[in-house]
């Protein structure tokens, strides 16, 4: 499909996606995967499936395509990957199939009304539909947008919309008239066309012709709407993390916070000053009226380079902002991060030589998890049990009983995990009794770490001093990563080792090194 046909298809789809994925090439499918990547880029494309028994269909695109480059880009370690799949629910009722057959008849009886006024011919609706797949050229497109715009505005008079219930996403749009009506207000027969928001998401007809429209953004809703009700009475101080990489989206966002949410300049740092992001903590930190905003731009991560940020991200709220480009049709919103809940990490070399604080930790974080599984999750070693077991063997029996407590406690996770799953699908689909689906991540305190490089026979494993280390350093990197991927769904990453630091690993600063004793000492002070 090229963005024509794309923005009308987006009428029948739920408004946000539900995943989105980069294609990772391996050695034999490099060439055709860059080969497709380019003829996406080249035409400005982008190809859909439809799954009929689940609801939902899969679109393929290039990011580096101009039109599509706003539908978000997911970053793979080491991979500069193009082409991506996001996934959509569509709304009831609605099949690509008949979509495209109402548009193939459209066309042709649109090219039937054209050859009785002008007395040309046609070779038939495939042509046709042909033609609406293939990239046009700016004024053919920019006719197509405007027809769309006009047809949108006629069924939002006859027509209803699904509102999907309030969430933490506030969705952005155009301040382009004195209209106070909500851009999630629902759509009713009595509802006047909407005149602000003519295309899908609120997006202007007028943005989607081409990248050179620039416009002013606002967000439907301000922070107090998302930050804790403690804090609404006091100012808030910002900290863009983008200005410098992304100096344009940064200036958009500064202008809108001091024109339309009244914050004055004085309260917004950016990391384009060098001192700022300390300077930053230390006003909120000094002050009892004032509280940190943390901003993120979307894909950038930045979160993972921000020096010292998970040991201040309990004091501050953090947000991601997705931006759109030029010419795409993807809506803007802020997202919550660092929302809730905890993660432990704990090293080997942590369970080794601080046994008995890695028990403790542990009996510690089974208080802290029961009933909690979807925002408590434990890390430990690959094949935990069967580490603990090999270690048991051979240390005394003061220790021994330490490790056999580890043990106890882990079986005991095992069954809180069994037992949250089963409760949970008694109010579910009973399918998923018959198909055999077992608890995940997501579902039990009990990250399921894979078998990483240096664990393959775990009851054989050397335990000098450098072999332990350079298990861990893989260890601690996969850690790393999977809370990367995660800070939309946990408030804090703890990791308990008493060598390794945040200097020492790359891309770790949203993840807390703790040392092993200071941490059990520090639970003595909690509630």
């Amino acid at each position: 499909m090229n963005r024509g046909v794309f923005s009308q298809f987006l009428l029948n789809l739920d408004r946000y996606p539900v995943a989105l994925g980069a294609i990772e090439p391996y050695e034999d499918t490099r060439q055709p995967i860059a080969s497709l990547a380019e003829h996406l880029e080249t035409n400005n494309l982008g190809a859909v499936w439809e799954n009929a028994t689940e609801g939902y269909v899969m679109v393929l695109y290039s990011c580096k395509a101009p039109a599509w480059s706003g539908h978000g880009q997911r970053e793979v370690p080491g991979s500069e990957s193009r082409l991506h799949i996001m996934v959509r629910n569509k709304l009831p009722g609605f099949h690509v199939e008949d979509w495209v057959s109402e548009l193939e008849a459209a066309t042709s009886s649109k090219d039937s009304t054209v050859e009785a006024d002008t007395g040309t011919t046609s070779n038939g609706s495939t042509m046709q539909w042909e033609a609406a797949m293939r990239p046009r050229d700016p004024v053919n497109q920019r006719d197509t947008l405007q027809r769309l715009v006009t047809e949108r505005n006629a069924m939002s008079k006859h027509l209803g919309a699904y509102v999907g219930s309030p969430s933490e996403t506030l969705t952005m749009n155009k301040d382009r008239s004195n209209s106070t009506r909500s851009p999630i207000t629902p759509i009713t027969p009595g509802s006047p066309a909407q005149q602000d928001s003519p295309l899908p998401h609120g997006l202007s007809d007028q943005a989607a012709m081409g990248p050179s429209f620039q416009t002013q953004v606002t967000f439907s809703a301000n922070f107090k709407q998302l930050v804790n009700p403690d804090r609404e009475k006091k100012r808030p101080i910002f900290y863009i993390a983008f200005a410098q990489s992304h100096p344009a989206e940064a200036q958009a966002i500064t202008k809108w916070l001091t024109e339309d949410q009244a914050v004055s300049a004085r309260y917004i740092y950016t990391d384009a000053e060098k001192t700022a992001w300390s300077d930053m903590r230390d006003e909120t930190n000094l002050s009892k009226t004032k509280s940190g905003i943390v901003l993120f731009l979307e894909g950038t991560q930045a979160y993972c380079d921000l020096r010292y940020l998970a040991k201040w991200v309990k004091k501050l709220a953090c947000f991601s902002i997705s931006l759109p480009q030029p010419g795409s049709f993807m809506s803007s919103s802020i997202s919550r991060l660092f929302p809730r809940g905890m993660v432990l990490f704990i090293t080997e070399y942590t369970m080794m030589e601080f046994p008995e604080e890695v028990l403790i930790a542990m009996r510690w974080f089974e208080e802290q998890s029961r009933g909690k599984e979807k925002t408590r999750k434990l890390g430990l070693v690959p094949n935990v049990k069967e580490w603990i077991l090999s270690r048991a063997l051979v240390c005394d029996k003061h220790i021994q009983e330490t490790y056999l407590g580890m043990l106890r406690l882990i079986y005991r996770f095992e069954t809180q995990t069994l037992n949250a799953w089963h409760g949970s699908l008694r109010d579910a689909d009973p399918d998923r009794y018959v198909t055999g689906e077992k608890p995940g991540d997501e579902d039990g305190v009990l990250l399921s770490v894979p078998q990483l490089p240096g664990y393959a026979n775990v009851g054989s494993l050397t335990m000098d001093t450098k072999n332990v280390a350079t298990r861990d350093c893989t260890l601690i990197q996969y850690f790393c990563g999977w809370a990367a991927l995660r800070v939309n769904k946990y408030r804090s990453f703890d990791l308990l080792d008493d060598h390794q630091t945040n200097e020492m690993t790359p891309h770790s600063w949203h993840v807390a090194f703790r040392k092993p004793m200071a941490f059990v000492e520090s639970l003595k002070h909690t509630s």
